[in-house]
């Protein structure tokens, strides 16, 4: 129903005939669907062609950015097929189940999921690029499910499983790079920094290990693995960030620089006991994004030499508190990044859950008293 769509755009003049041909060539020879390429060659905007087939068909649209979806509904329909039809389940009615896809004209796509539901679909578009988000955050990325598909495939997930052997024998074992967990670990850790996640929690559940980001200081949920590889993603982590593999009943800090590209990002692990297993929290702090001037920050005036004048002092502390993303670690990273002096040592950062301490701590010449 690609062409159909080509067609309807020309008859409503989005498009020319020769547009309509040259993304046929270009679909022919990369593959990708017709809005796809039609875009790509900038012939047309993806709202443009959103709002015409609402319109043309009698379809309502859907913004899946800001809509929920139960999570009982994405198992009426695989990660597989979500991907393979570029669809997302948006809400059942009764026997009624909605679909939002891109192109609702497509009636073979909507005769599949009927007959792989069970329910009557009713299509709702939607942009093309929100439904490949959404599905990479409800189903998670593409490499995250291939890595989950070999663990099932090879089902070692038993032998992956983090026992009580001495802390050589198990490291090795996690070590090994074409392990699916590791792919598995890796895939996170690279979709949340492109995702630009401040943290990522990992937290294993009865029967699924939860894997959240937070984004805007919001924690949203991206996949849901079994928890039988719940110990053997710990233990993957607990290698890259130097913490003891055997010690599973008390909470442990790490730390790791990981690169992706050109980007070098910095990894803060925390780890912790609870009913099922080990929570994880990583904290993920980009080191280009530290640094910089202090009026880049929003702090100004009175403020600003009030911040200045108290680094300059010979000793002393600031306290730094905030909500999750609210900029501590950039605000104090601008003066503790400069070079120290003879008389001036380079101010230290402790943190706790909630603030983060700055201080600095007594040069060779007390000061002075007022």
């Amino acid at each position: 129903m690609a062409l159909k769509l080509g067609d309807m755009l020309v008859q409503a003049n989005l498009i020319k005939k020769e547009q309509l041909d040259r993304a046929l060539a270009e679909q022919k020879s990369t593959g990708a669907r017709l809005g796809a390429c039609l875009i790509k060659l900038g012939f047309i905007t993806e709202d443009a062609i959103t709002d015409f087939l609402g319109k043309q068909l009698g379809v309502p649209t859907v913004n899946l950015g800001s809509k929920e979806i139960d999570a009982q509904l994405l198992k009426l329909i695989p990660a597989d097929t979500a991907r393979k039809f570029q669809i997302v389940p948006v809400q059942r009615t009764g026997r009624t189940l909605f679909v939002a896809m891109s192109n609702p004209a497509d009636v073979f796509t909507i005769e599949d999921i009927q007959f792989l539901t069970g329910f009557e679909v009713k299509p709702m578009v939607c942009a093309e690029t929100s439904i490949e988000k959404t599905i990479d955050r409800l189903y998670g990325t593409q490499a995250s499910a291939d890595a989950l598909k070999a663990i099932d495939a090879e089902a070692q997930a038993d032998n992956l499983e983090v026992v009580d052997k001495n802390e050589d024998e198990v490291a090795t074992q996690a070590e090994i790079d074409s392990t699916p967990v590791v792919k598995l670990v890796q895939s996170i850790l690279m979709d949340a920094i492109k995702k630009g996640a401040s943290d990522i929690h990992i937290e294993p559940y009865e029967k699924v290990l939860r894997v959240r980001y937070r984004m805007d200081g919001m924690l949203q949920e991206v996949m849901s693995p079994p928890r039988r590889v719940a110990a053997a993603v710990a233990s993957r982590i607990k290698v890259i960030s130097k913490l003891n593999l055997t010690e599973r009943r008390l909470p442990q800090d790490g730390r790791c620089s990981v690169k992706l590209a050109d980007r070098t990002v910095d990894l803060r692990v925390s780890t912790m006991p609870i009913k099922y297993g080990e929570k994880i929290v990583i904290r993920v702090l980009e080191q280009s994004a530290l640094g910089g001037a202090l009026t880049s920050l929003g702090i100004e005036g009175k403020a600003l030499d009030d911040f200045v004048a108290a680094t300059n002092r010979p000793q002393g502390m600031i306290l730094v508190t905030g909500p999750t993303g609210s900029g501590k670690t950039r605000s104090t990273s601008s003066p503790r990044s400069a070079t120290p002096s003879r008389r001036r040592s380079r101010p230290s950062c402790a943190r706790t859950p909630t603030s983060c301490w700055w201080a600095r701590s007594a040069t060779a010449r007390p000061a002075r008293s007022p």
